[in-house]
């Protein structure tokens, strides 16, 4: 099915309204400072593959999850998943949360008795267990030092919520209340978004909507080729060593070749293996948006580096200048003769 550029731009602000309206709920209906005033918090809308397909970024390593997470869901539930079940996931391995305590609720939406999509929000919570209130210890050495891990579960069915999953989260956090009064939050929003993507489907229809999913993931597609293409061919290659639990030290290898394309992320080599062989990490492709992140980050490194250096020399430049304007000053009053300054020593008190 075809659809002309109104259409399509028309929908896209629309999605995007959609996931905006669902955000400010969420900031409005969350429990704890963390989402209502610092905002750690962000929702999406995702196709039925689980791939985003609209987003309002608050937090860019949160749209990195949702496709995980909602992988994750769609493999462990798979055609049970019916309309008005609610799911929890925050696992970092089982969903790729960016950490423990950062939680996501995924909600299916329906369009008659078909799957069409997922609502999801992420946000961080208050506590969730471990060594430390927060869950956030600075000597954690695994991601069980982080608190309570929830592979992909049912948090409602028809509507109604499972109360054993939330006497499950409360019993593990220090803040029971703050936490689960986040995670009804980002059901509400999820909810919220359910209703305006139906309404959405009932004015341009399904198929028509279905169409601009597709449209937009290849227009994302178009502009990261078109990033990428601007980066200079060759091979690049960084070495920095990393501490693994099972290994110990080793290096970790990371390899671009931009020329076709083509990216690599090798592992750390093997007990006893003395040749580092190259070998390619399975579903690195899934991946990709980490080494963009990387990327991106480097840059930003680089640019804040280079405003350091500048802004350490402006400020050597301006103490030098007021160091020269001082001794001219004084150069200027010992040439006119003026008096030194002298400070005389005040009487001892008397008692």
């Amino acid at each position: 099915m075809t659809i002309d550029a109104v259409d399509l731009e028309v929908v896209k602000a629309s999605l995007s309204g959609i996931v905006q309206e669902m955000q400010n709920s969420l900031f409005r209906t969350g429990f704890s400072t963390i989402v209502r005033e610092s905002q750690d918090a962000s929702c999406a809308l995702m196709n039925a593959k689980g791939e985003v397909v609209a987003q309002h970024v608050v937090l860019p390593l949160h749209i990195g999850a949702f496709p995980a997470c909602t992988t994750a869901i769609i493999e462990a539930f798979g055609d049970s998943i019916a309309p008005g079940d609610a799911f929890i996931i925050n696992h970092p391995y089982q969903g790729g949360s960016p950490h423990a305590p950062d939680v996501a609720v995924i909600t299916p939406v329906f369009i008659g008795d078909e799957l069409f999509g997922f609502c999801g929000s992420i946000a961080h919570k208050s506590d969730i267990g471990g060594p430390v209130p927060g869950s956030c210890s600075g000597q954690a050495r695994e991601i069980f030092n982080e608190g309570l891990h929830l592979p992909a579960v049912r948090y409602q069915s028809g509507y109604q919520p499972i109360g054993d999953i939330e006497r499950l989260i409360g019993a593990n956090s220090r803040t029971p209340e703050l936490v689960l009064g986040d995670i009804r939050g980002q059901l509400g929003a999820d909810r919220l978004g359910e209703k305006r993507l139906n309404e959405l489907v009932g004015k341009f229809g399904r198929e028509k909507t279905l169409t601009c999913f597709g449209r937009l993931l290849e227009m994302s597609e178009a502009k990261l080729k078109a990033a990428i293409e601007e980066w200079a061919d060759g091979r690049f290659e960084a070495v920095w060593v990393r501490t693994f639990a099972d290994v110990g030290p080793a290096d970790v290898l990371l390899i671009v070749v931009a020329a076709g394309l083509v990216f690599g992320l090798l592992q750390p080599p093997d007990v006893g293996d003395e040749a580092f062989e190259n070998r390619l990490i399975p579903g690195f492709a899934n991946r990709f948006t980490q080494l963009l992140e990387i990327h991106g980050s480097l840059r930003n490194i680089r640019k804040s580096n280079r405003w350091k250096a500048e802004e350490g020399a402006r400020r050597r430049c301006a103490d030098e200048q007021s160091q020269r304007r001082v001794r001219a000053k004084l150069n200027s009053r010992a040439a006119k003769g003026a008096e030194a300054i002298t400070y005389s020593a005040k009487p001892p008190l008397q008692l």
